[in-house]
């Protein structure tokens, strides 16, 4: 019963997701399964420049506890490698790939790179550092939004100036607190 309410949480994701790449700009291709290797959730061409995003899907949920927070982390780590391992299979395999997007020969694939996107909660600070970029939906479709090609999408989710923009709204500052004879200082966020 989990497995289906899974499969069919991912199903919801990626068709919203397919949305943001309309044909015939976009060739669209969801569970493409690599036998022996992985899968991929989605993987999006773009006509115009050859570009191939692949991109694995994971839905998550914020968490309540430290454990399902660790939780979180490991699973976005697991879609990284599977991202990768689906990216550098691709590469290796174009007409396999090709098959897959329903691309001619003459169709140029001028460039294979992987992503993890993740609907619900997103990875914390201590997740180690990737591979591939881990982004939330909703950073990446705002991305998209800024992008004029998958090329420049992917420079945006390599550079992440979302993040950037949202740390400057806010600075750091510290709050004393006073119990008794005791003062405490703590950090916060101002903004």
């Amino acid at each position: 019963m989990a497995a289906e309410i899974k499969k069919h949480k991912e199903q919801i994701a990626l068709a919203s997701l397919s949305q943001l790449f309309p044909a015939p700009r976009f060739q669209v291709a969801t569970g493409v399964v690599i036998s022996g290797i992985t899968d991929a959730d989605m993987i999006v061409y773009e006509r115009q420049s050859g570009f191939v995003l692949v991109l694995q899907h994971k839905w998550i949920i914020d968490p309540d506890t430290l454990h399902e927070s660790a939780d979180n982390d490991n699973e976005l780590s697991k879609g990284a490698v599977q991202a990768v391992q689906s990216r550098d299979w691709l590469r290796a395999n174009q007409d396999f790939l090709r098959r897959a997007l329903c691309l001619t020969t003459s169709d140029p694939i001028t460039q294979v790179e992987a992503a993890v996107v993740c609907r619900g909660g997103g990875p914390t600070a201590f997740l180690q550092q990737t591979s591939t970029p881990i982004t939330t939906e909703t950073a990446f479709e705002k991305l998209w939004r800024k992008a004029s090609s998958l090329n420049e999408l992917w420079t945006l989710l390599q550079t992440r100036p979302d993040h950037t923009e949202a740390a400057s709204q806010f600075q750091d500052a510290n709050r004393v607190i006073t119990l008794g004879d005791y003062q405490i200082v703590v950090p916060v966020l101002i903004g």
